[in-house]
C-alpha cells in the first residue's frame, strides 16, 4: 500500500470517530410518551397525572405542588446537555412559589458535588410552551451520576398552575 493512502484512510478514521465533547443523551422515557416510568417522584405525587397532547403526544403536568427527579449514570469529564419544555400559565401569585428544572452532579454514596445548571421558569414567558436548554455541562471528574429536577414548589402561595413539562432531553 502507498503512504498516501494509509494517510487517507487514518484520516477517514480520524474524522468518523465521535468527539469526546459530543453531548450523550441523559434520560430515558424524556418525552413522557410512557407516563413517568423511569422517573421518581420527589415528593406530592397526588399532585401530578400525565397530560394527552393533540397528535397523540403525552407530558406530564403538575397540578399544585411537587416534584420529580431522574438519576442517571454519567462518564467523569464527558459533555452532556440537557434540554426540557415548560407550559406555565398565567396567572398565580406573585411570590413565595417557584417553578424549576434542574441538573445536578453526584459521586458514589449519594453526595451531591453542585449544580450543574438550574432555573427558575416562572420568570419566564408565560401561556406558552418554552424550551429551556443547559447548554454544555461536563461531568466533573469524580461524578458518578447526574440528578434531573424539576417541579413546582409553593409557601403559602398560590402557584400559576397547572404546569406541564415535556420533552426532557
Amino acid at each position: 500500500m502507498s503512504k498516501k493512502l494509509i494517510v487517507v484512510f487514518i484520516l477517514v478514521i480520524i474524522l468518523t470517530l465521535p468527539l469526546s465533547s459530543e453531548a450523550k443523551q441523559l434520560l430515558v422515557n424524556g418525552n413522557f410518551e410512557n407516563g413517568w416510568d423511569s422517573w421518581t417522584f420527589m415528593y406530592n405525587q397526588q399532585n401530578w397525572s400525565p397530560l394527552d397532547l393533540p397528535g397523540g403526544k403525552k407530558a406530564l403536568r403538575c397540578w399544585w405542588d411537587g416534584g420529580v427527579k431522574q438519576v442517571v449514570p454519567v462518564v467523569p469529564g464527558k459533555a452532556y446537555k440537557f434540554k426540557a419544555n415548560v407550559f406555565v400559565p398565567a396567572g398565580g401569585d406573585k411570590d413565595n412559589w417557584t417553578c424549576w428544572i434542574s441538573l445536578s452532579w453526584y459521586v458514589a454514596g449519594n453526595n451531591r458535588l453542585g449544580t450543574a445548571w438550574s432555573i427558575p421558569v416562572q420568570d419566564g414567558k408565560r401561556g406558552n410552551w418554552v424550551t429551556y436548554d443547559s447548554g454544555i455541562q461536563v461531568a466533573p471528574r469524580t461524578a458518578t451520576f447526574a440528578c434531573v429536577d424539576f417541579g413546582i414548589y409553593q409557601n403559602g402561595a398560590k402557584p400559576a398552575n397547572p404546569t406541564d413539562f415535556d420533552n426532557f432531553s
